[in-house]
This record gives C-alpha cells, structure tokens and sequence, in this order.
C-alpha cells in the first residue's frame, strides 16, 4: 500500500479538512507509538510550518487525567491490597491457621486482575459477587440425606467416596463472601491516598455526572486551551467504561464541542464468513457510537508476500532477522531511515537477544520502547530461587537442627553465576557438599559445612555467606537477608572495570543489571514498609512465606522500560504496540500457537459464565482482539515474514500459529514456506577431541586426588555412557536447563519414591539386628504421606495430582511386592542401610587415588544370605536371559549398545556403591550381590530383581571399577562422543557437541 493510503495518512487528510483548527482538536489514539506516528504524518503533510499542532494523548492517558487520580502502577497496588487483606484476615481471629491465611493472602493478584476486569465492564459488584454465591451453592450437598447419598454411590460408581464429605468450593464461596468487603476496603484506603488503580479511574469518569460545562472544564484543563472537536482514531474492542465515557462526549452541547470516530476496517481477500468475522465488531462499535470507517472500501491493488519461515532453535531467530534485514535493505536502502521496517515480538523473553544480537552498523539506530518482564532478568530468577530455598521456613522451628532445607534448591542457587559472581570457587566446593545429602540438609549441618570451608579463609567472604545461608525466622529477617545480598552484588557490579578480574558485561547487560537491582531493591523497601512494628495489624505478615510470596507476586509484574528515538530506525515492538500502523516490511518472532495468540490461561475467581454476562473480558475477547490487529498489520505490508519457532516446549509449540493455518485455508493470500536448520544443531560431526593433557582436566583430577572435589557413583555412569557429556557437565561446569515450572522431573519423581520406602522400612525395625517378614510387608501406600514428601522435595505451594499420586503408587507398591515375591512364605529380610550418606571415600589403587561420595538406596540380607546393593530404578529395565556373568568386555560392549547402555551404566553404578559400603568401619564383608529393583508397570514384580550373576568377591568388583577409573585418569584417552544417538536425544548437551 502507498504511504499515502494507509490509515494514519487518511485520517490526518480528514483532520486537516473537517473546518476545525488543528491547536482545538484533542486526538486520542490507543497507543504511544501511535501517537508518535500520526504527530509525524500531521508534520509531513503541512504546508504552513508556524501551525500549532493539537494535542495527542492516549485513551489510556486521557481517561485517567480526567479521573483526577495518581495511578498506581501493579507493584504498588499488589503490596496495597496485600496489607487491607492481610488486615481484614487478621481482625477475623487469631485461630485461623497460617496455611489457610497463606492461601487466602495467595489470591490477591488474582483479585487485583478481576477488580481491573469488573470495573472496567462497570459491573455491579454486589450483583455479581451475589452470583458468584449462587453458582457455588450448587455444589453443596448438605440437604441430602444419607439413605439419598448412598443411593446416589451406589448409581454412580465412580464418585469419590469423600464426594459428600468434602465441603465442596469452600474456600471459593470464601472468597466471594468476603470480596465486598476487601473490594470496598481496597478503593477507600486509595481515595485516602489520592490514588487509584487504572480501571477505578475510568469506572469514576464513567459515573461521574458531568455537566456540559464541567466536561468542557476539563478537557481545556489538561490540554491547556479550547477544545472543539476531539476525534478517536485506530479503537477497536472498547470496554463498557470507555464507551460509556465516549457516549458522554457525544451528548454533550454539539455547538460546544464535536466529536469524530475514525475506525480501521480489515479488507483482506478472503472467504465472506472469515472477513464478516473480523468486521463484526467494528459494526458493533459504529452501530452504538458512530464514526467513519476508513479503508473499508479501498481497492486492493496487491496482495502482502507472506513467508513462513520455520526454525528449529530460539537462538536461530536473530541470526535469520539479520539476513531478512540485509535482504530488504539490498533492494530498498531507504527503508530503515523512513520507518518502513517493523520488528514484532510476540514473546518478550527474545526482546534482550535479539537487541544483542543484531548487525551493526545496519542496525545502528534501533527503536524500542516495550518494556522486558523484571522476571526473565537473571537478578530476579536469582532472587526468586533464594525465597524458594528460605521462603519456606516455618516460623516455628527456631532451632537450625529443625529446618531442613532442599538440597537441589541449594545447589540450583550457589550454581548461578550471580553466587560464583559473589562468592567465587567456594560455591562449587559447597555444591560438592550438599551432593552428599541425599535430597535434604538440615540448617545446622549446613552451616557446619561453611565454618569448615571457610575455615581461614576471607573474612568478607565467610561472613556474609555464613548469613545469608542462615534462615530466617520471620519476614523482616528474610528481607534484610535478601537486601544484604542485592547491596552485595550492587558493590561488585560497581566496581571499576579495571578492578575486575573478568570482562565487563556487554552494554546492554550492564543495564539490565543495574535496572533490575534498582527496582528489586526498591520492592524490598515497598515491602518493609508494610512490616512496621507500629501497626498491630500487621504482624499476620511478618513470616518468610507471605513475604516470599509477596516479593514473588511483585517480581512476577515488575517491568523494566525501554525508551528510545520512536522515530529513527528499526522499529521493534510488542503485537500491540502496532496499533494503527502500518509497515511495508514485517518480521514478527513466535509465530507459533501459545504464543500467538498468546495462551489464554490468565487465573480468574470468576467464572467465564458470569464474566460473559457482565459484559467483562473473557479469552474470547481476547482473540477477537488479537486476529483483528493481526490481519490489520499483515493487510498493509508488501513483505511479512513470519517466524516459527519448532523446538518441542509443550504440547501445541511445535504447531504453527493458528493465523497461518487461516492464511492457508481462508483466505486466498499466498504463504510461502521455508525451514531454516541451525548449523549447529543439525551437524552430525564430531567435536575436536579432548584428552586427559587437557588443563582443565588435570585440574579437575587433582581436585579429586586433593579430596577438593569428589566424584560418585552417578559421575561414574555419565562417564560410561557418553565421555564428552561428563566432560561438559563435570569438568567444564556448565550447567543442566532448568525445568519448566509445574513439571515433576524424573529425579525428584525417584526422591519421593527413595524417601517413602527409606521411612517405611525404617519404621518396620525398631533396633539393629531386627528382621522384616512378607506380611509387613502387606501395605498400602499412604497419599498423605506422598504429599507430604512432595512438598518438601519438589513445592510446598502446589500438590500432586491425581496421575502423579497413582505413578508414585504403582513405583512403591511395585518394590513391596517385588520383596514379598524374594522372601516366599517364610523368608526375612535384614536392613543394613538405608539411604545413607558416605562422604570423602578415598580409593587408591596403582599410583592414583580419587575420593568418592555416594549414597546407596538400600543395603540388606534377604533370609541370612549375601549382603546385597539394592538400587530402586523407575525406568523400564530387564535382565538377560543368557548372560552367565558380567564382566568389563560385556560392559564395554554394552556401552556401545542402545539396548544394553542404561543396564550397563547401573549394574556399573551398583559396582561402585557395593565398594564405597565395603569400605564402611565395621561392615566387614568380602562378597556383595549388586540387585536392580525394575520399578516400571512394564516389567512384572517376578523380573523385578536383575542381578547379573552370581554374588561377587570384592576384588572381582574392584577390578572391572578400576579399569573405569583408569580411562578416566589416562591422559591419552580422549572424552569421546557416544556414537549411541539413543543417548544424544536425551542429552541436555547435545547443541554444544553439534549432535542431532
């Protein structure tokens, strides 16, 4: 389309032309960007250079003007409406558990996001909340009688038989009970402050009672001189608010003051049904308001090329923005400087690595004005991770020997680069440690572990460390704690560049850095000032689990704002910020579904039902919004590239946007397709080899001679399957991807099974020397108790579902049987051990000696005979039928086979854990049986127990574990790749040594 037949351009041809001067026009446009672009179209086509131009604002700006209100942005309006309910729950006595205040304070971003919602539809809240009352009733089951309930079971078989028990939506009616109350609350305690929240202020003008002369008052006031016209251009999906705020304006006195909507019509060349669609509600708007609908009726002369463009890594994209940029400034060089290149980002995680990576100096001037979520910065995912691990002390343990504290989380915070940053080698010294534990360390061994690491050591080190892994016991601690370590790293951030050891950060870095600190900072002081000792009211806050959760709500929607030149280059924004433009050249990110549109899962008290009938927002609002301005961008274009990222994150990712699949089938646009493989993902080439002469590895064995560092039984297998992976991993430290939140991984899954067997056979003997028969060993596996070590392995803020409980069930109750079928009729079984930690084993043999650390999952005697390695495994392995005995060839071979690999690492890990319990004071044993214990439904209980042959001498072990270590230590032996791809698909390394 011609730059002076796109919309912005007519509307300003309209403006010029209406009789009205422009210094007495207000236009309100729904963005800044927007507004930015149509002041340049206004300068562009004016003759008269001396002419005063009319004021531009946004709805959103002129709304809350007139409202008379400081806005306050999320993070003030969370910590606010925290302290009113926090005060409301308090004065409802002091019996209420800290658990149920815990879940009730938990909701009050849910509550601010539906307060926004049902003000801005202008709902009545006493109305809807009483709905809200109505619709839970029908889940209560009180008035039926038992005889009824029975009868009803009997019907219905598969109810749950707690299903007349459980108050059902108790603590939801809770809720919508009590809402009038915060809701009346929240809104006085900001009138008293002179404050609101956005949508309170537009409810307030909505309702507010103008008269023509007040109206007239306050548009001359803010924009400072006489208003006769006020136009509205580029709106689209108007709230109840707004259009009652509009309808205000247009009965006004007409000789007064005039009013003019200008709406964008999508004209694509497509069936009638899909066009009619997204016509509907612009019909809607001008049936109810008015207006003029500007390109409705415009010829389409050409049609956008549209390109899909499918790429198989995120890191790709920049990298293929680049060449898309060069390819259009080859054929059209004036197309940066005349802002006719959009880059759009449909997921605001690519807004920092695309800025990063970008050509200079064709990307010299680049325009950004979206702001990046404070929650992808590496400070708050940091910060985050901290109250994970702190954020969950009880305030009623106040011994250090009593809190236990998650050994993952531990290690998943001192691995971050912002410890190392702050404390350097000694995280991994006391990563090492923490290893030992098996999945939990109580406060006061850890502590021990740092006295004696730092034994000697910098004392502006061991302090602050010594501090800051101390828990807290109360809110105000958690936050002094948490203030000590962001001033900490605010000091190294500012040293001078040549005081640093390491290089300085690239630019953008730096500011992100010292913008996220800035501001989590400030949420610290926000949130302090809440816990006041002079309000009594607010002590319900004083503990480190609401003030973990509040500082999490806050970092959840903190921002940190771009500004830039919005007239000069590259203009790169969010998929709203492209409200009433239009671009020759599109380039948009993430075009895949999930993330366009994005994925309407946002939490709400209320039900869609009700929402729909309040005329509030719902996910289908949100789409119709979403397509139109999708099409409208795409409608104005010459060239649209539209990027897909294919990499398999969740069930839909891999699928392209649904707007392509409409492109395809709906509508007669072209859309040519092309998949882009990165180099180093789709190479299938080995890597330059590293050996044993290599520093880093002679480094890392010195470390283990030293007893510095410590290498076990998991290592081992590592090392066996692919010596290229424990290189990475081991040697050069780099670290595994963290797991997507919600998902249960496959080694805290096997923790919770290791942790409810290790209390069960404990409880079965009551000294040393106690036997366990077959019939205690009929039991049915406790749920609660399953919750109960769910919560303190992997989130006390969620529970497991009902698949997961059944999963864990079936593990469980698959090694009881599996020990019942062992011991027969009359059988026992002896523990010996269970779970225990051996630390700092040192194994000598030749000239070489290496210290291990290890943890065998059980140690026991079936009926008085050989001492046996039990090592409970949840995956699907079986022993071989022809095997008569295992030795190092028939390992060896096994590595190389995608059968055999995993029951070769296992029995080699059983090998090794067999030597590290041998070598216990006291055990005093010369043949050890190493035994599998095949957990998986697949295999049945009868071929649960794999062991390979007959029991073992220990010198027998001992050697095919040496010839191991050997290879290990043998500097000419090089950390090959596994040639076994089976292993590379499961590999979290395989984009670094280039494997498919």
């Amino acid at each position: 389309m011609d730059s002076s037949d796109n919309f912005l351009s007519q509307v300003v041809r309209r403006l010029r032309s209406n009789g009205t001067p422009l210094r007495e026009q207000l236009l309100v446009v729904p963005t800044k960007r927007a507004g930015t672009f149509l002041q340049r179209e206004l300068v562009a086509q004016l003759v008269d250079a001396a002419t005063i131009l009319p004021r531009i604002v946004t709805i959103d700006e002129w709304i809350t003007e007139m409202s008379g209100r400081v806005i306050l942005d999320n993070t003030a309006l969370i910590s606010i409406l925290y302290e009113v309910y926090a005060a409301y729950l308090a004065e409802q006595g002091e019996e209420k558990a800290a658990t149920d205040q815990m879940l009730r304070l938990s909701q009050t971003e849910r509550m601010l996001r539906d307060f926004q919602d049902m003000d801005l539809a202008l709902a009545n809240v006493e109305m809807l909340l009483g709905n809200l009352e109505e619709l839970d009733a029908f889940d209560d089951y009180s008035f039926l009688t038992e005889e009824e309930c029975e009868a009803i079971r009997k019907f219905w078989t598969t109810l749950p038989k707690d299903f007349f028990k459980k108050p059902q939506g108790e603590e939801y009616l809770h809720f919508s009970v009590v809402w009038r109350e915060i809701y009346k609350r929240f809104n006085t305690r900001l009138t008293e402050l002179g404050v609101a929240y956005r949508a309170a202020a537009y409810r307030l003008v909505a309702e507010r009672d103008f008269t023509d002369d007040d109206l007239l008052k306050e548009l001359r006031r803010h924009s400072g001189s006489k208003i006769s016209l006020v136009s509205f251009i580029g709106l689209y999906n108007l709230t109840p608010a707004e259009q009652k705020i509009i309808k205000k304006l247009q009965i006004a006195s007409a000789e007064a003051l005039n009013l003019q909507l200008y709406w964008q019509k999508v004209s694509l060349d497509a069936t009638d049904e899909f066009t009619d669609h997204l016509y509907r509600t612009i019909e809607q708007n001008v049936e109810l308001l008015g207006g003029e609908i500007i390109d409705g009726g415009v010829a389409r002369v050409y049609s956008p090329k549209i390109h899909l463009l499918s790429l198989n890594s995120t890191i790709l994209q920049p990298q293929v923005v680049n060449s898309l940029i060069d390819k259009i400034i080859e054929h059209d060089p004036k197309a940066p400087e005349e802002l006719r290149i959009a880059i759009v980002l449909n997921d605001e995680k690519t807004l920092i690595p695309l800025m990063k990576s970008l050509k200079q100096p064709t990307c010299t001037s680049l325009n950004v004005t979206m702001g990046y979520p404070l929650q992808y910065t590496s400070v708050a995912t940091w910060i985050r991770r901290y109250l994970n691990i702190f954020g969950l002390v009880s305030p009623l343990d106040r011994e250090l020997a009593r809190v236990k504290l998650t050994c993952s989380r531990l290690q998943l915070w001192l691995a971050a680069p912002l410890t190392r940053k702050l404390f350097g080698e000694l995280t991994t010294t006391l990563m090492d440690q923490i290893a030992l534990h098996h999945y939990a360390i109580t406060a006061s061994e850890l502590r021990k572990i740092i006295e004696e690491l730092t034994n000697g050591a910098d004392e502006a080190v061991r302090q602050p460390l010594l501090e800051i892994l101390t828990p807290s016991f109360t809110g105000k601690e958690l936050l002094g704690r948490v203030g000590q370590l962001l001033e900490l790293l605010k000091g190294t951030s500012s040293v001078p560049e040549e005081e640093e050891d390491e290089p300085a950060d690239e630019p953008i870095d730096q500011v992100i850095l010292s913008e996220a600190l800035d501001q989590i900072i400030l949420y610290v002081t926000q949130v302090s000032n809440l816990l006041q000792p002079n309000e009594s009211d607010r002590h319900l806050l004083d503990t480190p689990s609401h003030v973990a959760y509040l500082l999490e709500q806050l970092l959840a929607v903190g921002s940190i704002p771009f500004e830039g030149a919005p007239l000069e280059g590259l203009q790169e924004m969010g998929f709203l910020e492209t409200r009433t433009l239009t671009f020759d050249y599109v380039i948009m990110l993430n075009v895949q579904e999930g993330d366009l549109p994005k994925s309407s899962h946002t939490t709400t008290l209320i039900p869609d039902l009700l929402r729909r009938a309040a005329h509030m927002t719902t996910y289908r609002t949100e789409d119709d919004t979403n397509a139109y301005h999708f099409y409208r961008l795409i409608q104005g274009a010459k060239e649209v590239y539209l990027l897909q990222d294919t990499r398999p994150k969740s069930i839909s990712s891999m699928e392209p946007s649904r707007y392509v699949d409409q492109i395809r089938y709906l509508t007669n646009l072209q859309l040519q397709e092309a998949a882009y493989a990165d180099p180093l993902e789709a190479r299938d080439e080995t890597v330059s080899q590293i050996t044993g002469k290599d520093e880093e590895v002679r480094d890392y064995l010195e470390q283990l001679t030293s007893g510095e560092r410590t290498f076990s039984p998991s290592d081992l297998i590592t090392y066996y399957k692919c010596p290229y992976q424990f290189y990475l991993k081991k040697i050069k430290g780099v670290g595994e991807p963290r797991p997507e939140p919600g998902v249960v991984t496959q080694i805290e899954l096997g923790s919770i099974v290791h942790e409810y067997l290790e209390q069960f056979y404990k409880g079965l003997v009551q000294k040393a020397g106690d036997v366990i028969t077959r019939d205690q060993l009929e039991h049915k596996v406790s749920r609660q108790t399953l919750t109960d070590i769910y919560k303190e392995i992997v989130s006390d803020k969620s529970a497991p579902d009902d698949i997961l409980l059944t999963d864990l069930e079936r593990y469980i109750s698959k090694a009881l049987e599996i020990d019942r079928l062992l011991l027969g009729s009359s059988g026992t079984l002896q523990l010996l051990a269970s779970e225990t930690k051996i630390k700092n084993v040192p194994f000598q043999w030749g000239t070489h000696t290496i210290y291990m650390t290890g943890q065998p999952d059980r140690v026991d005697k079936v009926s008085g005979g050989i001492c046996r390695i039990v090592d409970y495994k949840t995956g699907s392995i079986k022993q071989p039928k022809k095997l008569k005995k295992l030795s190092f060839d028939t390992l060896t071979s096994w590595r190389f086979q995608k059968n055999n690999y995993k029951l070769g690492g296992y029995m080699l890990q059983s090998y090794l854990y067999a030597l590290l319990y041998a070598q216990q004071p006291e055990v005093g044993i010369e043949e050890l049986q190493p035994t599998l214990y095949s957990l998986a439904p697949a295999v049945p209980a009868s071929e649960g127990a794999i062991y390979l042959d007959e029991p073992k001498d220990l010198n027998a072990i001992k050697e095919i574990v040496f010839k191991y270590l050997d290879l290990l230590v043998d500097p000419e032996k090089k950390f090959f790749q596994t040639p076994v791809q089976d292993i590379c698909k499961e590999c979290d390394y395989k984009t670094i040594c280039g494997r498919k």
